[in-house]
């Protein structure tokens, strides 16, 4: 399936002026003196923290004033002005800028954070050219850690994992951000690095839980964590899934030629959450969408651009839509990358009662006098032929039907997000199969997962509001073999390949 979208990335963004006011002392007085020793002191130590945990001397390629602080038993330093890559305010005192950038950095950037936000006045931070490695800090996007950072470059480092929300919330309050040329990916990829800094983290919680000397909120969430990532098959607290294996010779018991329905994929809470944000990015945002997708397109939702579904969705991603995926294909989690996800909505207008007209208006005819009838006929089965009805709605706001079509994805997924009480007809139509089939789920948080190589439409509901929540999959296994399997299983008619 043809598909076109206008990407969000987690790189570079600038173009953007911030003004700020002079940050208040810790005294209440409009006319403090400037921070003494101890303020000072405390952005001294907090420099030496992070050149000992960057490598230090041994990585470093400039460290001229750092080494000599850091080095053991040596004098205090009152001030960081002729220290490599340091600004200092001249009246405070304060550290303003680090400038660190191709530098030899090595090391978890989560763990300079602590020692970031002693610096309360730093509003450039310059890192990139580095080997800084492990997750990108929310923290960093956060006004209440990071007030006066205004300049941020972490670009060309080992970071992986997802870029946190924050980011997107804080975009305009930064003149510059650069994070790319990382391994950032803005949906949830379960690569091997990924695992790695998971495992790192956790071991940090453990270590943090273990010298506070309790097992309380910190100890939990590394149990939490630990089962979320190394976790493969999460169907165990799942209802079984259900397989409808294909009649057709070719499927030989292939993954690819079953549908494969697992319940409780969402709870109830997240598929409500969805839709609530969805709604309410719609109303923000003059409507659903319905121009992403050039060939078959839907009234949608992209993921991408409502950060607080994004987050939750990429929660869920890591621990239950890919392993439920990898698991119901006989594919590796790290193989699959998911390329779109989004929220399509189908509904179909309420009907209203044309009154019959009178003699005086019989000129100009009852307004919209047969195209509700064209329209509704438009949004009938064609259950002769198999095929599912156009996507073509009774007005730009309603969407009944997706015709069939076949996705450019080897995988892919249809979630419910609503009850089935909602809505009459709708569910997925899989046309490669004798006879066709529908796939209709009557639990909000089922998930049908499919290769998406065959075709497949989106049955017409006849009454309600349907939403669910979308996405495409690739796999990248060796050999590609998944691709060649689904092209094998499901070969395109010669009338297709024309088109």
């Amino acid at each position: 399936m043809k598909r076109s979208w206008t990407s969000s990335t987690s790189g570079t963004s600038g173009s953007f002026t911030l003004g700020f006011s002079a940050f208040a002392s810790s005294s209440t007085s409009a006319s403090a003196p400037p921070p003494g020793p101890p303020r000072l002191a405390a952005e001294i130590e907090a420099l030496v923290a992070i050149f000992r945990a960057t490598g230090g001397a041994s990585a470093w390629r400039k460290h001229d004033g750092w080494s000599s602080a850091a080095a053991p038993h040596s004098p205090s330093s009152s001030s960081a002005t002729a220290w490599f890559g340091v600004t200092v305010a001249p009246t405070s005192g304060r550290i303003t800028t680090l400038s660190l950038s191709n530098n030899g950095l090595t090391g978890r950037l989560s763990e300079l954070v602590p020692h970031l936000r002693v610096l309360i006045a730093l509003s450039s931070l310059r890192l990139s050219g580095n080997s800084l490695r492990g997750f990108l800090p929310a923290e960093l996007a956060c006004i209440e850690a990071m007030p006066a950072l205004s300049v941020l470059d972490v670009s060309q480092n080992l970071l992986v994992g997802t870029t946190p929300r924050q980011f997107a919330e804080r975009s305009r309050a930064f003149e510059w951000r650069d994070c790319t040329a990382n391994r950032l990916s803005i949906f949830y990829r379960a690569t091997e690095e990924v695992h790695a800094a998971e495992r790192e983290e956790e071991a940090e919680v453990a270590v943090n839980a273990s010298g506070s000397g309790g097992a309380g909120g910190g100890g939990g969430g590394a149990a939490s964590t630990t089962a979320a990532a190394e976790i493969v098959v999460v169907v165990g607290d799942m209802e079984t899934s259900e397989h409808v294996d294909a009649a057709a010779a070719a499927a030989a018991g292939h993954a690819l030629g079953s549908v494969h329905l697992t319940e409780g994929v969402l709870s109830r809470s997240d598929c409500e959450r969805v839709v609530a944000l969805a709604e309410e990015h719609a109303r923000g945002r003059g409507g659903w969408r319905s121009d992403r997708h050039t060939m078959y397109r839907t009234m949608d939702i992209d993921v991408r651009d409502v950060p607080p579904m994004l987050e939750l969705l990429n929660a869920r991603l890591r621990s239950r839509i890919m392993p439920v995926m990898a698991a119901m294909f006989g594919v590796r989690p790290t193989d699959l990358m998911l390329e779109d996800l989004f929220v399509a909505k189908y509904s179909v207008p309420t009907p209203t009662l044309t009154p019959t007209p009178t003699p005086c208006a019989s000129a100009a005819g009852p307004p919209g006098g047969g195209e509700g009838q064209a329209a509704t006929k438009k949004r009938k089965l064609q259950s002769s032929s198999g095929s599912t009805a156009s996507s073509a709605a009774s007005s730009t706001r309603h969407q009944a039907a997706l015709k069939a079509h076949r996705d450019d994805s080897e995988l892919s997924f249809v979630l419910l997000l609503n009850d089935a009480a909602d809505f009459a007809g709708g569910g997925t139509e899989f046309l490669d199969w004798s006879p066709p089939f529908v796939a209709a789920p009557t639990m909000k948080g089922c998930m049908v997962s499919f290769c998406g190589l065959q075709r497949h439409g989106g049955r017409a509901i006849t009454s309600g509001t349907r939403y669910i929540l979308a996405g495409f999959v690739r796999v990248f296994d060796e050999g590609r073999v998944t691709r060649k399997e689904g092209n094998r299983i499901f070969p395109r008619e010669a009338e297709e390949e024309e088109e």
